[in-house]
């Protein structure tokens, strides 16, 4: 992401969960699901509960083992790759036996 300060363009160092679940989300087209979320520090009524919802059905970011989704947790890059590559279409690849 980029964010501009002062009339310089920079790298917005960080986002939490939340934040880019939504990005993520309105990326997808904000797809409309029905799927039962049970997350600790996720308020059913507010606002990004939708992303968070469809998040947790199509699995590009889940929650914790603990119960928590993480909503203000910063992703760190190792997250990022993952949840990347969790939300392409990566089955395409199935194509290429030899791809490593």
């Amino acid at each position: 992401m980029i964010a501009w300060y002062e009339g310089y363009a920079a790298a917005y160092p960080a986002h939490p969960h939340g934040e880019l679940v939504q990005m993520i989300y309105a990326q997808a087209g904000k797809p409309v699901v029905n799927f039962a979320m049970d997350y600790a520090d996720v308020i059913p009524d507010v606002a990004y509960a939708d992303s968070i919802r469809w998040s947790s059905s199509e699995n590009p970011v889940s929650g914790y083992e603990n119960g928590m989704f993480g909503i203000q947790d910063t992703v760190t890059r190792e997250q990022l790759v993952a949840i990347l590559w969790r939300y392409a279409d990566t089955s395409i690849l199935a194509d290429y036996p030899d791809l490593s």
